[in-house]
């Protein structure tokens, strides 16, 4: 059994803390630790590193391996060019064919667990009713809020109740849903918010990959032949073929009902994807987050979001949801409701100032 964590993506939302050479799941957020590294710590806990491996683009090679010494390095996998999650899903289970292994978790990096013992039990659960159904199981969580920057699981029949959790039949998938049907599915109590936190048989994947993506799995089924013969990087003109596409609108839910489990499981998991949830995640009672633990003095203020890069005095008076930002001298100033901007500023910075978000 293998546990495959996914470091993908610019986080083009978090800048400036995050940026195309130095994304958000590597950079030091949180007191000087980053998503990626807090997210080996929290499965080493309970699992081997040798049995933890890496998914992650070529350019983070030296970062990703510096932060993670411990794994051995033929665990990581390195995508030659970024081909969206199919094309990368696809490399790993092409990669860990072969390995001989027949089941993976999958993980991504950049999330917060509050209840992590929970959530290891619930990895285990996964991993074992895997072996013994040979169907994917997913850890879902019932909804905190209607959140709409998720996506939701529809729960089918329950099939059975192990420990503290319960285990059901997957019935339908909904993509992010617009503030009213969010509103309607969080109260039928019907629905899990779909976190991506999986265990899957990896012939049994493989096998949805040649009859949801054939396309894509032909030139998979090339790219595990080179592996296999001990090359990896002439796999790159092969893997640049690749459809860029969401493995979970090529592959996964397009798998038969019936055919898929999920445990239900309050683990404290929380999305960090934007300033905005990430203050959500960490803030208690709506007080200010120091996320750098600068000297921070506040006057007739509260709910705000403050990390700098270096020791300073750090000042707010009368003003509550905002973010200060300071990373290497670049800063922003944001009202935290309007987080989801922030990628609409990468792109004006992109084209004005290059060399902010490079």
């Amino acid at each position: 059994m293998k546990i495959v964590v996914f470091c993908g993506g610019f986080g083009t939302r978090m800048w400036p803390a995050s940026t195309k050479s130095n994304p958000k799941q590597f950079a030091p957020i949180l007191n000087g630790k980053s998503f990626y590294r807090l997210t080996l710590d929290r499965f080493e806990k309970r699992f081997d590193p040798k049995d933890i491996y890496i998914s992650t683009e070529i350019r983070y090679k030296a970062i990703a391996m510096e932060q993670a010494k411990e794994l051995p390095e033929q665990n990581f996998i390195f995508e030659p060019e970024r081909r969206d999650t199919m094309a990368a899903v696809g490399l790993v289970l092409a990669k860990l064919k072969t390995t001989g292994d027949d089941t993976v978790f999958f993980s991504w990096s950049d999330h917060i667990i509050d209840q992590e013992e929970v959530f290891l039990d619930a990895v285990e659960l996964s991993l074992s009713l895997t072996k013994q159904t040979g169907l994917p199981v997913s850890i879902n969580q019932p909804p905190l809020y209607p959140t709409t920057q998720n996506g939701w699981v529809k729960l089918g029949a329950k099939k059975e109740k192990k420990g503290e959790f319960d285990v059901f039949e997957i019935d339908d998938f909904v993509e992010k849903p617009t503030s009213s049907i969010a509103q309607k599915l969080f109260k039928s109590k019907e629905y899990l918010v779909h976190t991506g936190y999986g265990s899957w048989p990896i012939n049994f994947l493989w096998d949805e990959y040649q009859k949801n993506a054939p396309d894509a799995f032909k030139l998979l089924q090339k790219i595990s032949q080179v592996i296999e013969g001990g090359g990896f990087l002439e796999i790159g003109n092969l893997y640049g073929q690749i459809e860029k596409q969401s493995v979970d609108y090529a592959v996964f839910e397009k798998i038969p009902k019936g055919q898929r489990l999920t445990i239900s499981a309050k683990f404290g998991w929380k999305d960090a994807g934007t300033w905005q949830l990430l203050f959500d995640a960490l803030s208690r009672d709506n007080q200010t987050v120091n996320l750098s633990n600068v000297n921070l003095v506040e006057i007739s203020s509260s709910g705000n979001l403050v990390s700098t890069s270096n020791s300073r005095v750090v000042s707010l008076v009368g003003v509550s949801g905002i973010a200060v930002i300071e990373i290497n001298g670049a800063i922003l100033v944001l009202d935290l409701s309007k987080s989801s901007e922030v990628k609409d500023l990468y792109m004006s910075l992109e084209s004005l100032y290059p060399e902010t978000v490079s």
